[in-house]
């Protein structure tokens, strides 16, 4: 797994930068909570439902759940994301 893998994998699909507050839809994509509310809040039909920006399932602001043990992986890997970069750019090992 290498460095631009991981942050793929931590990415909110709708702003592009690493999850901020992650919240996890229904159909288990994730997105950073203002983000999605936002997305919400333009798109939302008249039953307030809106699709999800990843997989076009419907979904509802009462949908969406706290992503806890996705924040602490997206803070952690933030941190070694810099400690990688720097061995990388230096050619140092971690171990």
């Amino acid at each position: 797994l290498d460095i631009s893998t991981l942050e793929q994998q931590i990415q909110c699909s709708v702003c592009l930068g690493g999850f901020t507050d992650p919240v996890i839809l229904p159909c288990e994509h994730l997105f950073c909570r203002q983000c999605i509310l936002k997305h919400l809040q333009k798109n939302k039909n008249p039953f307030r439902e809106a699709r999800c920006p990843d997989c076009r399932n419907t979904f509802r602001q009462e949908d969406l759940r706290d992503n806890r043990p996705v924040r602490n992986i997206v803070e952690t890997a933030l941190s070694l994301g810099d400690k990688c970069l720097f061995f990388l750019t230096t050619g140092l090992s971690m171990c």
